[in-house]
């Protein structure tokens, strides 16, 4: 079938947004006085327990963070308690956040069913505390509310637990017992690790938390090394070391459920460990393999996708004159040629693509920005975070200069619209709490219009059967793929995104099992746990995001994994497989030994996929540019982002592969519970990159884009083919809406801007249920993809339609920001057929006045 260009929707008719049906309910909450009754005394407690804190040094008065817990119903009933709690003096807002569901004996709606439960986090004194303990006596007395603190009427009613934030709150789920675990065991000397302060509004208050902890850490000959105050993201870091001695004393307290007098600073909301790191294979007895790379044209472009990665060989013959090095920070100082491993590979993927496949390079530059150094302390070296500096602050410095810059001086790569991290956090995976990196780079995001595609991050655990060896090798392939997914199944919580995976603006790409090297000989101790089969690579995480939402969003391919029998007793373990020779994709390398710059190698891993991801983000962007100037538009860089966005995740489908994911569980599911199931394995699904770039005669890509606000909609019409009626063909719709969102950091909620796409036809039945993700589950996040299917033989006349509402609303307070976003549809004939319905749709588009909102201003 030849390629035909992507149509353009027309500017589409504004309407009011749909409404949403809520599910309403009764919600059964205990009396006043079984309130006071469980909870009185404690907050009695709570208001005594501040004659025992000690003034600051500065003079003013103790205070400590108060914690509140709360079962709340589906509607937010408690939305205007920010602004109550401004009406108290002393009383500081700070954090919103979901706990774990739990049955609650007095609330929900049934005594066994579990109730949602929401954690108020305040900073409170004295004054603020005998305040709250008025008012919960005159609740109980059953007063009136005193005007503006109808707020805390809800949440006295809906309060569960009342208590301090504790050393516990600080550390568990932080990642901080491991990497202390894992920085004792690899290096003598001082330690350092990160804290992440409450924030505070009042910068001098900030300065006097800062101060607190200095103190707090003198009396364990510790030191702050560096801190980071960002108000955009509410993000207040200090970088920390403390003597190896120290540590491994509160290490050692820790594991007893005790706690050092650091850990219990009162100014502190988490302890985290600093810094991710990647083990570099720099010695191997596997003979390297070396190509030239010559008769490839050299790039003549600006570039649009940067890398924040580690330091590349630039001198390399697939890299040398394609890469903008850019190195503020003089990292190549300590950085031999021989570690430069990861920033090389990333860069020969973004250039490249997987060698094997022989594909163009791009012709742009890419700008790379080194963000790692070797670390060498140990008896592996692994190419790490810098220990000197908070991540926070290098990524949110060297993102400035890229594209904003600071003083007089110009931004380095103002072309850049895409960002490629492929570096995560394996000491703090997602469970509920947004990563200070992921809340960076949700507000770099929106502040400088760019799209980041992050890495989901590798699970490098063994896969152990619950069978013997001989059981096993007895089981067909099918059944043993299915024994493996089930297996990895089982263990998901260990297989969780790290951080920064869940940003809510980014896309996170997860691998797929697959590459572009021909089948060669394996050595019998490794083998293919997916027998050469079409699925999701067992290196991904099975999970999903911030309230659900899909995460990781696409699968791009991330070589064939192959994983090494262990000696093990009982049941059958395996591990995955580091070698250069095995199946990969293959990338350019440093050698190990030598000054040889035509060495490659094969790698796998979700990094490589996201590196695929840029990479054809970049080719999507381009060809959707050339698109829109032959149609005598002259295309806004925002806009086409945000059209590249959509169109990355239209390319996505579950396909064939979603069918192994729907047996490979012995318990019976529902089709809701099986879908979900399927969308924590695959997220979208694979990307073909032809759905993202081009259309056919059967099959029709259209793309547009616009801006809303709160409460308003906008709606396309999508002409519906007139050579289809009466057809006994399959019929698919795809639709897929992308956007970027403000963002609230106080706000459960965090998002600030939801939308969805509803539809209508003028032809009942041309389009029916979703085949794919279920809707709810894919209004969570920032893109909604959805599928429809059907077979049923319609009637279509002239001028009928599809209508397509794109709508928005609030979702984490007020939302005052105008929101961008893009739009990508298809229309096909699912079954072989040589009917022509592009032209068809084509022709009635034209015919339209067709203004649309994509020119650069």
């Amino acid at each position: 079938m030849a390629d035909r260009p992507i149509l353009i929707l027309p500017t589409p008719t504004s309407f009011d947004r749909e409404r949403l049906f809520v599910r309403g309910g009764d919600f059964i909450t205990p009396s006043r006085s079984e309130q006071h009754r469980k909870l009185g005394r404690k907050l009695e407690e709570m208001a005594r327990s501040f004659g025992g804190l000690r003034r600051s040094a500065a003079g003013t008065d103790p205070e400590q963070v108060l914690v509140f817990e709360v079962a709340y119903e589906n509607v937010d009933g408690l939305t205007k308690l920010v602004k109550a709690s401004q009406k108290i003096s002393g009383l500081e807002w700070l954090a919103e956040i979901d706990l774990e569901d739990q049955v609650q004996e007095g609330f929900g709606k049934t005594p066994d069913e579990p109730t949602p439960i929401r954690l108020y986090a305040f900073l409170t004194n004295q004054s603020a505390m005998t305040r709250l303990l008025v008012l919960w006596n005159q609740w109980v007395a059953n007063n009136r509310a005193p005007r503006n603190f109808g707020p805390f009427w809800q949440l006295f009613q809906h309060l569960t637990n009342v208590r301090r934030w504790e050393a516990t709150d600080r550390v568990e789920g932080t990642g901080l017992a491991e990497w202390w675990q894992e920085r004792l065991a690899r290096r003598e000397g001082p330690i350092r690790f990160e804290a992440e302060l409450w924030f505070r509004d009042s910068p001098m208050e900030r300065e006097l938390s800062t101060q607190s902890l200095a103190r707090t850490l003198e009396e364990s000959q510790g030191v702050i090394v560096d801190v980071c105050q960002l108000s955009e993201i509410r993000y207040h870091g200090v970088l920390l070391e403390c003597p190896r001695e120290t540590i491994q004393d509160a290490f050692d307290r820790m594991r007893e459920s005790e706690y050092v007098r650091f850990l219990q600073c009162d100014d502190v909301r988490f302890f985290r460990g600093t810094g991710q790191s990647m083990l570099t294979v720099v010695d191997t007895d596997e003979a390297p393999t070396t190509e030239d790379s010559t008769g490839r044209p050299l790039p003549t472009r600006e570039p649009l996708v940067a890398i924040l990665d580690g330091l590349p060989l630039s001198g390399h013959n697939d890299l040398r004159d394609r890469l903008i090095l850019d190195d503020p920070d003089n990292f190549a100082a300590n950085y031999p040629a021989k570690f430069r491993q990861h920033g090389t590979a990333m860069s020969s993927l973004v250039i490249h693509g997987d060698l094997a496949a022989n594909e163009p390079p791009t012709d742009r530059l890419v700008y790379i920005r080194p963000v790692m150094v070797p670390d060498t302390s140990g008896q592996e070296t692994q190419e790490t975070w810098p220990e000197d500096r908070l991540f926070v602050d290098l990524i949110h410095t060297a993102v400035r200069r890229i594209v904003a810059n600071d003083g007089p001086e110009p931004p380095v790569a103002p072309s850049v619209r895409i960002i490629n991290l492929s570096v995560g956090n394996p000491y703090l995976p997602f469970v509920r709490e947004m990563s200070p990196l992921s809340r960076l780079i949700d507000w770099l995001s929106v502040r400088y219009r760019l799209l980041f595609i992050i890495s989901a991050g590798n699970y490098d655990g063994d896969i152990v059967y619950e069978m013997t060896a001989g059981q096993l090798a007895a089981l067909d392939p099918n059944a043993a793929v299915r024994a493996t997914l089930g297996t990895s199944h089982r263990d998901r919580q260990l297989r969780r995104l790290i951080a920064p995976a869940e940003s809510m603006n980014a896309l996170t790409v997860g691998a797929w099992h697959a590459d572009a090297g021909a089948l060669t000989y394996t050595p019998p101790s490794h083998q293919d746990l997916l027998q050469k089969q079409s699925l999701p690579s067992l290196l991904n995480p099975i999970a999903n995001g911030l309230h659900r939402s899909i995460k990781p969003e696409l699968m791009m391919p991330g070589g064939r994994q192959y994983y090494s029998r262990q000696i093990n007793i009982g049941n059958v373990c395996f591990r995955p497989s580091e070698g250069l020779l095995l199946p990969g994709q293959r990338v350019a390398s440093p050698a190990s030994g030598s000054a040889d710059l035509s060495r490659r190698i094969n790698k796998r891993g979700t990094s490589n996929a996201a590196a695929l991801a840029s990479r054809l983000a970049s080719a999507v962007y381009d060809n959707l540019e050339s698109s829109l100037i032959e149609s005598g538009i002259n295309p806004d860089p925002n806009r086409l982002m945000l059209m590249t966005k959509a169109l990355l995740v239209h390319g996505a489908r579950w396909g064939d592969e979603a069918r192994q994911i729907d047996h490979f569980s012995n318990q019976e599911l529902d089709w809701q519970s099986q879908r979900r199931v399927k969308a924590a394995w695959l997220g979208y699904g694979l990307v073909d990159p032809a759905r993202c770039l081009t259309a056919t005669d059967q099959r029709v890509l259209l793309v547009g884009t616009g801006d809303l606000k709160d409460g308003e909609a906008q709606e396309y019409l999508i002409p519906l083919p007139t050579r289809l009626s009466g057809q006994s063909l399959r019929r698919r719709v795809v639709i897929t809406l992308a956007w970027l969102t403000p963002v609230n950091n106080q706000h459960r909620r965090y998002r600030k801007a939801s939308l969805w796409v509803t539809r209508e036809s003028d032809v009942d039945n041309f389009t029916q249920a979703s085949i794919e993700v279920h809707e709810p589950l894919a209004k969570a996040g920032t893109s909604q993809h959805l599928v429809y299917e059907t077979d049923k033989i319609v009637a279509i006349q002239d001028d009928q339609n599809l209508r397509i509402k794109v709508n928005c609303k609030a979702d984490a307070g007020e939302l005052t920001e105008t929101v961008g976003y893009g739009i990508a549809v298809t229309v096909e004939v699912a079954d072989p057929t040589t009917i022509d319905i592009y032209s068809e749709i084509r022709e009635r588009l034209v015919e339209r006045v067709r203004t649309v909102p994509i020119e650069a201003s």
